[in-house]
């Protein structure tokens, strides 16, 4: 049966207090929205894909360049550094973007409160910060290569695990496993990379991975999915136990394309342009019109008024999705704690067609664009938008570029 959800918990297990995010932060000006889905300001271009190339921490942000004609790229990070999330092989925080060492000819990027993931045109997988690295250290201030995996295809940084899709279809997992969430038929912490027991067939494109607080999500190839880890967060009704350690069946959802799950609720992106979502419906995070404090979603709902929508994007408090529009256009729709009651229409267009959308783990958003350009709004307490200040943006503010394009 469904558990009580008066609260969260973080990854450490401690009682976590809701609010940090301010009213307005994340773009629009109000208070918060209960499962309504809220509009950003039109941005204008045709959309483009180019996913996984902008992620956010919980106070830093991270993405990759845009990569020339012989795919070589780099790797840049801003906000703070505390604990070596920048990757630049120091502990100073950074208002603007700065190169993580030793990265080059990268495909995708993943950040999770205070460490990040990078998956190299090699099938390689790297980390840096704090946290469960795969390394069987916990913390690195420059890139360490996950031992084991050479041929990933997908991965996804949760608080305190991660998760990458193989090119076979099979899924490692490694970090923390209190709820079953690394999937191998155990609840024991495992440093390094593990297997996911009797998982095959996954899908071998991005987004077929999400990771969680305390549970993980794989997209297979023929558009199903399955979870594993915290039972509450799995989407597969309240009879399911409260640990979870091998992968079940989410019901009710086929066609899917994408899934984002970055903290206690899930996102999919369906074959048709919907958005499906399960888990902590607390601040509306679903938008499916029903979120309200301790409320919970059992199993799959749908986000109202979603359609023509291209990427993901989860936070703690929050979800936001990149979606084209009649015009044209592009959007970012927004659900969750600090967006309003009602849309919010403004004047700034930004060149050029969207790429990918990032959600930081704590209040801020990230789009990067089919010219190499980036974009952020929201919190910007320790400078993780990467525009040279610590002050908060409403609107998207175009990133102070520190790289060529």
């Amino acid at each position: 049966m469904m558990r009580s959800r008066s609260g969260e918990r973080n990854a450490a297990g401690a009682g976590r207090a809701w609010g940090r995010l301010a009213a307005g932060t994340l773009g629009v000006a109000g208070v918060m929205t209960m499962g309504v889905v809220a509009a950003s300001p039109a941005l204008a271009g045709p959309a483009q894909s180019a996913p996984g190339s902008v992620d956010g921490g919980h106070d830093h942000s991270v993405l990759v360049t845009k990569p020339d004609s012989t795919g070589y790229n780099e790797v840049y990070a801003s906000g703070s550094n505390a604990v070596g999330q920048l990757g630049n092989n120091t502990t100073v925080n950074s208002t603007v973007f700065t190169k993580v060492r030793n990265l080059t000819r990268v495909k995708a990027v993943s950040a999770n409160y205070h460490y990040s993931l990078a998956l190299k045109a090699d099938g390689t997988v790297w980390a840096w910060g704090k946290g469960h690295l795969g390394t069987g250290f916990s913390q690195s201030s420059v890139p360490v290569q996950v031992p084991g995996i050479t041929n990933a295809v997908a991965i996804d940084a949760g608080i305190g695990h991660a998760v990458a899709v193989l090119s076979d279809g099979t899924v490692k997992t490694w970090g923390a496993n209190g709820q079953g969430q690394l999937g191998n038929g155990t609840t024991t912490d495992s440093p390094t990379p593990v297997t996911v027991t009797g998982l095959t067939g996954a899908a071998t494109t991005y987004g077929a991975a999400a990771a969680g607080l305390s549970h993980s999500v794989v997209v297979l190839a023929d558009g199903t999915v399955k979870g594993w880890g915290d039972g509450d967060a799995l989407g597969a009704g309240e009879s399911v136990p409260e640990s979870v350690t091998t992968p079940i069946a989410v019901p009710g959802v086929t066609g899917v394309k994408e899934a984002s799950a970055k903290f206690t609720h899930t996102l999919v992106r369906l074959a048709d342009g919907t958005v499906k979502g399960w888990g902590n419906d607390w601040n509306g995070n679903l938008g499916d019109g029903t979120g309200s404090p301790g409320g919970w979603a059992p199993t799959p709902v749908t986000a109202i008024g979603l359609t023509a929508v291209q990427g993901l994007a989860t936070g703690q408090h929050h979800s936001a999705v990149l979606r084209t529009n009649s015009g044209g256009g592009w959007e970012v729709w927004n659900m969750g704690l600090g967006f309003g009651h009602t849309p919010v229409s403004g004047n700034h267009s930004l060149p050029g067609g969207p790429a990918a959308i990032g959600a930081g783990s704590g209040a801020h958003n990230l789009v990067t664009h089919a010219d190499g350009s980036a974009w952020g709004r929201g919190d910007n307490s320790t400078g993780e938008l990467g525009v040279g200040d610590t002050t908060a943006r409403n609107t998207f503010t175009a990133v102070l570029e520190t790289w060529s394009r």
